[in-house]
């Protein structure tokens, strides 16, 4: 039914029992569709479909699967938006046994309310403790498994008497601050240091291209509206799609690297 639009994996469709419920902007009934372009050309390299809803970051891996075995291009960058920002799946895009490819992503916003962040709390080498900006350390330790994360908890004593406590925690709070440490805490924080590189800043202006394309793919070749039902036969639409776009695309090079060739004094003779 349609009571819980929030309700993840429902079947929204008895004629499309594939089909998922998934928000971009407003809420809709069907299908998610991930490319891969090439920087270079603007060619869509490959393409992934999945129910509304699904893990648009778990997809930027099947993506890079199939582009690396279809093709044999040995990719050493992806550039990927705000979803790619998941620590199981940088973790395994950067593993040396996976993809190993260098990511660059927008890491998240670790705005707190103006209260310290995670960031501005030191992990001790063997990973008993963590020491707060005002230099006291943390006296308990809890597994937390559904958040894959550590928490170190600060005694309320120490966080009541702090100097800094209007920095760290609520005024009328009884207890003292606790900090978790995601089990991806190393894949987060080189995301965060690549993001102040100029190199990061050279790779997201050529992002939009990737955007354009999607747009183009969408609106120009017919992909924003699945004609089928069935995750198979939307899949094979994309496809479709993206080998029109393509084609397209292609012959734009082909003319622009003639015209090229013709300027350099190259004539085409005809046979």
């Amino acid at each position: 039914g349609q009571d819980d639009p929030k309700a993840p994996g429902k079947i929204r469709s008895t004629a499309d029992p594939d089909a998922r419920r998934g928000k971009h902007g407003d809420y809709y009934d069907g299908y998610v569709v991930d490319v891969l372009v090439d920087a270079d050309s603007e060619l869509f390299t490959a393409v992934n479909v999945y129910p509304a809803g699904g893990s648009e970051s778990a997809s930027a891996l099947e993506l890079l699967e199939e582009e690396q075995s279809a093709h044999g291009n040995p990719i050493e960058q992806l550039s990927i938006d705000g979803a790619g920002y998941d620590g199981p799946v940088l973790r395994e895009l950067e593993s040396e046994q996976g993809p190993n490819v260098e990511v660059f992503v927008p890491p998240k916003s670790q705005s707190n309310g103006g209260k310290f962040t995670t960031e501005a709390f030191r992990l001790s080498e063997d990973g008993s403790h963590m020491t707060c900006p005002a230099g006291e350390r943390s006296q308990y330790k809890q597994r937390d498994n559904k958040r894959r994360s550590t928490a170190y908890r600060f005694p309320a004593a120490t966080c009541q008497s702090c100097p800094l406590r209007k920095r760290c925690i609520d005024e009328n709070q009884k207890h003292g601050r606790t900090v978790h440490r995601s089990d991806y805490e190393p894949e987060y924080e080189r995301v965060r240091q690549r993001a102040q590189t100029e190199e990061y800043a050279a790779v997201k202006r050529e992002h939009p291209k990737v955007e354009r394309r999607l747009g183009v793919l969408m609106n120009r070749y017919g992909g924003r509206r699945a004609r089928y039902r069935g995750l198979p036969r939307v899949f094979v639409q994309e496809i479709l799609c993206a080998l029109t776009a393509n084609l397209k695309r292609m012959i734009r090079l082909l003319d622009a690297a003639a015209m090229n060739l013709g300027a350099k004094g190259v004539v085409f003779a005809g046979v």
